[in-house]
């Protein structure tokens, strides 16, 4: 119903301003009259003057801003790139969240979404505007605004910015299908949107006001149908037009009934966040001890709790140790693969012998341990298992004083749905992983143990120098370290950073790429992301082999889980079977034939008889 026909209805019935029967306006008691005009009338009888009469206040900002509507037609154009930009906004909390912003020299305001600015939990504050739209049409409203801390994607070359907050900026961009890869004249050059082909919502509009600022240097111009590339700070953006076929074409304006929707929630309660962060105190100690030596490798500290204490524990350990060598004298291969295997540890510098003084300093822990194998692994067939849990003197083990901290690793079923989009599929492991990252010097005294080659030499102490395997705080500490190395390498690394981020689950790499030479540029970058920490990649398995050519033949898969017909092609990825020449995941079900008899029919029957 029009708002005339409202008046219309109630008049001479109902009071114009609180709708309410058996009095008049004039008698009305309620003060509160419109919220817009502030008139004494109900709001929902208020008339918008579109022409712009109702609207005579010099006080307040007119401005012309960007919305989208769709606009359908017959004619057939070329689509226009608009220029975007990739760029890394602060939040309250210090963390930096990546979106896709609209470059618009045509708008005299900054946008912002309003989904965004709770992801940014950034303070706001309340004004009036006179919004511009297309034919003239204005309304007031009062929206909130905010300052925003932003910068590139592939630096920290900062710019601060006032941004209205917005429902919606406009609809996802771009809004047809192109290739970016399809115009010789951006070869090479840093994009401020290096996925721009790729349809992403916008959550920023970058105005006229900062426009200026960002502009450096002359722009490169393609031929006829291809888009011109601007030099800015951010980074190259494009704009223009392009052959490609259309999905939707776009106008912009701004409704009244979005305008009037801000203008009611102004009314509303803010919403308060009566939950307090707290600072994880395991994150804490790795921020603050955290560390790289010459060779780019992290030292970190163990996360101890504050009540610490620990009881004496080197003579159960080796107790244990004269328990594991009378298994040598039954088994002389599992004697000989504990031996490999400790041998190999002291080699790679991964423990060390330390003298008598250093063996008499305290507090200390000395763990005991045991070895397993595992038949099925194609790398490690033996591994010696730290008994962590093991109670000390005082009713404590090492894991017992230990934090745990919070989870960093990302849901699987997230990575495997991710690892199916691509057509050229990678798959590679770190090598190691938790033997890559350096326990500092004073915590090593709590990674001891006791240990010698033959029972006819003598005991002899040692200190593990990595972090250990079933230490609680172990895939904290290691997959904190890898978040930053990530950080701290991507500004030489931007593809293998962001790649790294987005497609390794604890230690395995699940990616792709829609092209081979692509593939090939992921798996150098990614390489040398990673080397530069100290880690390696190995175990590279792809569905398109030609992109593992120049991989040396030691960072292959080397065995394939069968070795008949087109099962050769078949690696394990993430506990699933992955079928290199299918390009298929597969679950290997063993059914096992059950005999039927009376204990497997009525187990509890038989519990109970023997109770």
């Amino acid at each position: 119903m029009k708002v005339e026909e409202r008046i219309k209805a109630i008049e001479g019935i109902c009071c114009t301003n609180c709708l309410r029967k058996n009095h008049t306006t004039s008698e009305c008691r309620i003060n509160i009259g419109c919220k817009v005009c502030k008139d004494r009338h109900h709001t929902l009888l208020h008339v918008y003057n579109l022409n712009g009469s109702a609207l005579s206040e010099n006080s307040q900002n007119v401005v012309a801003v960007s919305r989208g509507c769709q606009l359908k037609g017959n004619k057939q154009t070329s689509p226009v790139l608009l220029s975007t930009a990739i760029i890394k906004i602060k939040s309250k909390s210090g963390k930096c969240i990546e979106c896709r912003a609209l470059i618009d020299n045509a708008s005299q305001l900054s946008l912002i979404s309003g989904r965004l600015k709770e992801k940014l939990d950034i303070p706001v504050k309340s004004e009036k505007h006179k919004i511009s739209g297309i034919n003239g049409v204005n309304a007031e409203t009062s929206l909130h605004n905010c300052t925003i801390e932003f910068t590139p994607h592939f630096s920290s070359l900062k710019f601060n910015l006032e941004a209205i907050v917005v429902n919606k900026v406009t609809s996802p961009l771009p809004n047809f299908q192109f290739k970016n890869r399809q115009f010789p004249h951006l070869k090479n050059l840093k994009l401020a949107d290096p996925n721009l082909h790729i349809s992403k919502p916008i959550d920023v509009l970058l105005g006229a006001e900062i426009y200026a600022d960002l502009l450096e240097g002359l722009p490169i111009f393609g031929p006829a149908g291809t888009p011109t590339a601007i030099p800015t700070k951010l980074g190259y953006i494009l704009s223009g037009k392009i052959y490609a076929p259309p999905l939707k074409e776009s106008i912009v304006n701004s409704s009244l009934n979005d305008q009037l929707s801000e203008l009611w929630k102004l009314e509303e309660v803010p919403k308060t966040n009566a939950k307090i962060q707290i600072p994880d105190p395991c994150e804490e100690s790795f921020s603050k001890s955290a560390k790289r030596n010459n060779e780019g490798r992290y030292i970190v500290n163990l996360p101890f709790k504050e009540n610490n204490t620990l009881g004496e524990s080197k003579k159960k350990a080796v107790q244990l140790l004269y328990a594991l060598e009378n298994k040598f004298h039954k088994n002389k291969q599992f004697k000989d693969n504990f031996l490999n295997f400790m041998n190999e540890y002291l080699a790679l510098g991964h423990m060390r012998e330390i003298s008598q003084k250093r063996d008499d300093e305290t507090p200390n822990c000395y763990i005991p341990y045991h070895m397993v194998t595992n038949e099925k692994s194609t790398t490690t067939k033996c591994r010696v298992v730290l008994m962590l849990r093991q109670k000390q003197k005082n009713g404590k083990s090492l894991n017992d004083v230990l934090m745990t901290g919070p989870k960093l690793q990302t849901e699987i079923f997230n990575h495997l749905i991710k690892f199916r989009s691509y057509r050229v599929a990678l798959a590679a492991d770190i090598e190691k992983m938790y033997r890559q990252i350096l326990i500092s010097d004073e915590d090593c005294k709590y990674q001891r143990i006791v240990w010698r080659a033959t029972p006819s030499d003598s005991l002899k102490s040692f200190e593990l120098q990595t972090i250990t395997y079933g230490t609680s705080c172990a895939p904290f500490l290691a997959l904190r370290t890898l978040q930053q190395l990530y950080q701290d390498e991507e500004q030489n690394f931007p593809l293998a950073a962001k790649i790294a981020r987005e497609n390794i689950y604890i230690d395995d790499l699940l990616s792709g790429a829609d092209t081979e030479v692509e593939a090939k540029s992921i798996i150098i970058e990614i390489q040398n992301l990673l080397k530069s920490g100290g880690f390696i990649l190995r175990k590279w398995s792809s569905s398109h082999p030609k992109v593992l050519q120049d991989l040396d033949t030691s960072l292959l898969a080397s065995k394939p889980l069968h070795s008949l017909g087109d099962e050769e092609s078949k690696q394990r990825v993430l506990g699933l079977i992955w079928n290199l020449k299918t390009d298929s995941i597969q679950v290997k079900v063993v059914h096992e034939e059950i005999v039927k008899t009376k204990d497997n029919y009525f187990p509890s029957l038989r519990k109970s008889l023997i109770l």
